[in-house]
């Protein structure tokens, strides 16, 4: 498909592809998020399959307002949400230093994520209990990285 001007398309032979030949391409830059988000912006054909690859496994940036735009993302759109299979969130819940709406928009973004089966959580604070209220997914891996008292996280497993 070819974008010819707002809202214009003009049909292109890639529209006449079965999806079983598109899927392979997009996978194959599974590695690249970059193209892959240009993928999915360029062509509505391949945008789902562009960001079923791009939120499977998610480790969004250490930094606290590239990763809210993320949560934002996941937690506005339940289709989004529900292709993450792998999250990471490090050292950006510290209890002492935090924010209470980032606080809020991990433990909404985490309840949105229902089909996730790997969570790789680090922090200085004990924060578990809030975090998984309300949660339906089935984990098949949790790393915690929590000094503290592992009791909480007793609680939930």
């Amino acid at each position: 498909m070819l974008i010819v001007g707002k809202n214009r398309y003009v049909e292109t032979p890639m529209d006449n592809l079965p999806f079983d030949l598109l899927r392979p391409i997009v996978e194959n830059l599974a590695d690249d998020s970059r193209s892959l988000l240009a993928l999915s912006l360029a062509s509505r054909e391949l945008r789902a399959e562009g960001q079923r690859i791009l939120f499977r496994k998610v480790a969004p940036p250490t930094n606290q307002i590239r990763h809210t735009k993320f949560l934002t993302a996941v937690t506005s759109s339940s289709l989004l949400a529900s292709l993450v299979e792998e999250y990471y969130q490090f050292d950006l819940l510290d209890i002492q230093h935090q924010e209470e709406p980032f606080l809020g928009l991990t433990c909404r973004g985490l309840q949105a994520m229902v089909n996730l089966k790997i969570l790789r959580l680090r922090t200085s604070n004990h924060l578990v209990t809030q975090f998984f209220h309300g949660c339906t997914f089935r984990l098949e891996a949790l790393e915690w990285n929590d000094h503290g008292d592992v009791e909480p996280i007793l609680d939930f497993l």
